[in-house]
């Protein structure tokens, strides 16, 4: 399979990407080998994991802070009972 001459859209390895090249924001809409775009793809879920965890962090965050501004409104109510 590897050592065989290029079949393009003959083979099940071809596939076509279409979207914005993550390094460079290019659009991309093109057929190639999966075994090629797997540094492309790669890079892409890389970043895509990294915006997650950011918007996880951030989430928690939030929360954090409404839990502690809660706890402050809360803790004389509760020293009164």
């Amino acid at each position: 399979m590897i050592n065989a001459p290029c079949r393009e859209a003959g083979c099940c390895l071809w596939q076509n990407i279409k979207g914005k090249d993550p390094q460079s924001e290019e659009l991309i809409d093109q057929g190639g080998c999966a075994l090629l775009w797997q540094n492309t793809l790669l890079v892409e879920n890389s970043q895509l994991a990294n915006q997650t965890v950011a918007s996880v962090q951030s989430t928690r965050n939030a929360v954090v802070k409404e839990v502690g501004e809660l706890r402050a409104v809360l803790a004389p109510r509760r020293r009164g009972k």
